[in-house]
């Protein structure tokens, strides 16, 4: 079967193209520049080597016909045996020798031997003598030399030859040498050919070597082909967080270059929240982990979005949960106010209502910080509570848990096992595959649900933009800033646990009873 009638050949060709060419757009500037050292050292070659002349004279072969007409063939066909005869003599020592006694160039037989090239044309008489010099003129005096010093070789062996006789062949000069105008050598065309090509096979075999050492995560592609994990989004990279507030809504920056990266952004994650509601169209995830490898890679920002466009965009009450124990930041990210929190929740040491906090102007969207420290988090995340908990919120809720990175510690692990599934978060150019890898596994020996990966700090321009298959940064340049959440900042009523005594901050969502909430929950996963 071909590729003309089997399709799988045809785009297995045709991937395999793409990550060439993929593979040579990432590493175009090194390879570009071994292309050019190259040829640049190609022609720094030729401009150092010797210049090399050739200079070509002809002799031919004469063999005596005498008075009768009848002996012209025998006498043709004598000519051209001997000719393949003197072809030899004309390479041999004793030429040179002669050259150098007739002292017409100032060098050492086998030097001057070393220049002579003999070529008998097959089926003719002739015999072409090819000499090369520094110079034109050398050349030409070496060849005219030679072809001299070889008829009067060939004439001293016929003399001592006392069988030819009188029917002794002869070799006389019938074409003098001309004085070559430029080298042959070096030659700068060839030379630069060479070095491109060369160039070349180095360069592919550089981006080879870097690709199979660069073990970054490079493309969303490769994680659906190689992990056999969905992709649920690619968020785009936006500097503008980093200098200033981590949530959209909170960004004061009016310049085109922000509202473009705004807008790519929140389109990225409204693609987020829609391939969330479709991973299981029946009863999609309400409590979900958000986690990722390592640290830095960006979860708890992807978090705190995400929160903020399910709120503004499914119509459902959604709460997020700093479950990051050992360094908790989104109550910083959201502005909210720090102290107690879910540790104190799980402690027994303060209700719900009591620390739960909205966030801003949204009625919809509530942040239970992490509390204080404890010396046991993996304890108090896989504990009894900590499953009624999220079984009370997850019935009339959509519940984010922002996990510690997976491969540190195993938080995320055991978190997950009260949840519906687990986000898992990548961070393009910096989580590496086997990193990636080791997280995937960690999570599927611990019996929770991958419910895909997110591929997080896209580049948005450039070649790596195509690379990561991220297009659509600049779609939305003309359209107005799409409305989120304000600023997240507690009502002027709340308060906060202090010690061992606690004051409800505001009016939490309504709550099922957690034995009713744990039952109907346990239920609805029994789904998957």
């Amino acid at each position: 079967m071909d590729a003309e009638t089997n399709p799988d050949i045809v785009n297995d060709n045709d991937r395999s193209l793409r990550d060439f060419v993929r593979m040579i757009r990432t590493y175009w500037m090194g390879a570009l520049l071994i292309i050019a050292l190259s040829i640049a050292s190609g022609a720094v070659w030729t401009l150092f080597q010797p210049q090399v002349f050739e200079a070509k004279a002809t002799g031919i072969v004469q063999a005596p016909r005498g008075n009768d007409p009848s002996n012209a063939y025998s006498s043709e066909a004598l000519s051209k045996s001997q000719a393949a005869s003197y072809a030899t003599v004309a390479t041999s020592l004793a030429v040179a020798e002669r050259v150098e006694k007739a002292g017409v160039v100032k060098q050492s037989a086998g030097v001057l031997l070393g220049r002579i090239t003999a070529l008998q044309p097959q089926d003719t008489v002739l015999i072409e003598i090819t000499a090369k010099g520094p110079t034109g003129d050398s050349a030409r005096t070496l060849a005219d030399a030679w072809i001299t010093a070889m008829s009067e070789q060939i004439e001293a062996i016929q003399g001592n030859d006392g069988v030819i006789g009188a029917q002794n062949t002869k070799f006389v000069s019938v074409s003098k040498a001309a004085t070559p105008n430029s080298p042959v050598s070096p030659n700068v065309i060839i030379a630069l050919v060479l070095a491109t090509i060369t160039g070349t096979l180095l360069a592919i075999a550089y981006a080879v070597i870097r690709q199979h050492l660069d073990r970054r995560i490079r493309s969303a592609d490769v994680l659906e082909q190689r992990y056999g994990t969905s992709v649920l989004g690619t968020i785009p990279m936006n500097p503008f967080l980093r200098k200033g507030s981590q949530l959209l809504s909170q960004l004061t920056e009016t310049s085109t270059e922000s509202r473009h990266a705004s807008f790519a952004m929140a389109e990225s994650l409204r693609e987020l929240r829609t391939n969330l509601s479709y991973v299981d169209v029946d009863n999609p995830p309400q409590v979900f982990v958000v986690t990722s490898p390592n640290p830095g890679e960006g979860k708890s920002t992807l978090s705190a979005n995400l929160a903020e466009t399910l709120a503004v965009n499914s119509g459902k009450n959604v709460v997020v949960i700093d479950c990051d124990l050992r360094r908790p930041t989104l109550s910083k990210i959201f502005n909210a106010v720090e102290g107690a929190g879910l540790t104190d929740v799980l402690s027994g040491r303060a209700e719900l209502q009591q620390v739960i906090q909205p966030c801003g102007d949204s009625e919809k969207l509530w942040i239970l910080g992490a509390g204080r420290i404890p010396p046991n988090p993996s304890e108090l995340l896989g504990s009894r509570a900590m499953k009624e908990l999220l079984a009370a919120l997850g019935e009339q809720s959509i519940v984010i848990l922002d996990a510690p990175p997976i491969l540190p510690v195993t938080d995320a692990v055991v978190l997950a096992n009260s949840a519906d599934g687990v986000v898992l978060v990548a961070s393009a150019r910096n989580t590496t595959y086997e990193q990636f890898g080791r997280a995937q596994q960690l999570i599927k020996r611990g019996g929770a649900h991958l419910l895909g990966t997110v591929l997080n700090r896209v580049p948005t321009s450039g070649q790596d933009a195509h690379q990561y298959g991220y297009y659509g940064g600049t779609y939305y340049a003309n359209e107005e800033t799409p409305a989120t959440t304000a600023t997240a900042q507690p009502s002027d009523e709340s308060t906060v646990v202090e010690g061992d005594s606690a004051t409800p901050i505001a009016a939490a969502t309504p709550l099922a009873a957690p034995e009713e909430a744990t039952s109907r929950r346990t239920v609805r996963r029994s789904g998957h």
